[in-house]
Formats: C-alpha cells, sequence, structure tokens
C-alpha cells in the first residue's frame, strides 16, 4: 500500500513530509494543497484524451485510497484516545490500590504492635494471677493452721487435763 506515486516526496517548502502533524500528533493535510471537489471541471476535449482519462481515473482511485485511510486513520486515532483513557483510568485505579495497600499495610503495622503490647500485658496479668493464687494457698493454710490453734485453745478443761485432742464442732455442741 504505497499512497499512489507522490506518497514519501517531500514538500519543497518545509522540507518535509507533505503531511503534517499539529499538536495533538494527528496528521493534517497543508491547506496550501486543493482537493478535488475545488477542482473545475474537466473540458470534454480532454475527456476523449486517453491519457487525460488515464490520469483522472487513477486520481479517482487514488482520492477513494485517500478516503479510506482518512477514515482509517480516525479510526485509529478514535482507538488511541480510548486506550489513552483506560491507561488514565488503569492508573488511576493502581494509584488508589496502592494508597489503600500503604493504608492496610500501615493498619497491619499498628495491630502487630497493638497485638504484642496486649500480648506482653496478658503475660504481667498471668503473673499476677500466679502470684495471687500462691498467696490465696497461703492464706487458706494460715487460716487452717489458726483454726488448729483456737481448736485447740477452746477445749473444754476435762481434754486439756486429759490432752486430748478437740473434737469436731458438730459433736462438741451436740455434748453440750
Amino acid at each position: 500500500m504505497s499512497g499512489g506515486p507522490a506518497a514519501g516526496k517531500k514538500d519543497p517548502k518545509s522540507g518535509g513530509d507533505k503531511a503534517k502533524r499539529d499538536q495533538d500528533g494527528r496528521f493534517t493535510r497543508e491547506p496550501a494543497m486543493p482537493r478535488l471537489t475545488d477542482a473545475s471541471t474537466p473540458d470534454p476535449r480532454s475527456a476523449a484524451d486517453p491519457e487525460g482519462a488515464e490520469v483522472l481515473a487513477r486520481l479517482e482511485r487514488q482520492a477513494v485510497a485517500i478516503g479510506h485511510l482518512e477514515e482509517k486513520v480516525r479510526s485509529l486515532e478514535q482507538a488511541l484516545a480510548a486506550e489513552r483513557e483506560a491507561c488514565r483510568e488503569l492508573k488511576a485505579a493502581l494509584d488508589s490500590e496502592r494508597r489503600a495497600a500503604a493504608a492496610h499495610a500501615a493498619r497491619a503495622k499498628r495491630d502487630r504492635a497493638a497485638s504484642a503490647r496486649a500480648k506482653d500485658e496478658v503475660e504481667r496479668l498471668r503473673r499476677i494471677a500466679a502470684g495471687a493464687e500462691d498467696q490465696v494457698q497461703l492464706t487458706w493454710a494460715q487460716l487452717a493452721s489458726a483454726e488448729r490453734r483456737l481448736a485447740w485453745k477452746q477445749r473444754r478443761l476435762w481434754r486439756k487435763l486429759l490432752r486430748r485432742p478437740p473434737t469436731q464442732r458438730s459433736t462438741d455442741s451436740s455434748s453440750a
């Protein structure tokens, strides 16, 4: 698809290709190039000329080809604009996901620190509870010892004289 015999020729004024790019990067025609619609109607005598008819037919084929190419360029520009928009949306979504991931990472870090503090606190409370349990056991032992001494001190006189151990409270109250 060479685009005709004029394809690839340089414009002598600008030194560049005949098609120029505008600011958006699209190709545009130079305004100095006349369009086929601007051309005057051909002279009937030239239509009889076989070379003129051949040139006219070739120009019409090229105009059709150029029309197809312009349509293809428009569709490619639309596809490019759609791709650029999709890229922008993906970039925005990626940025949003990165911010969310950073927030989750910060939260996870805080949660790990809080978990470590809570674990230390639980261990401290377990040690305190074990110490309290030991203290309760010691207190119960002291209470039992104190009750035994009290029972020896409150024995009835005849038991003291015979050096007999005190009886249980239930038997003492029934014999009194």
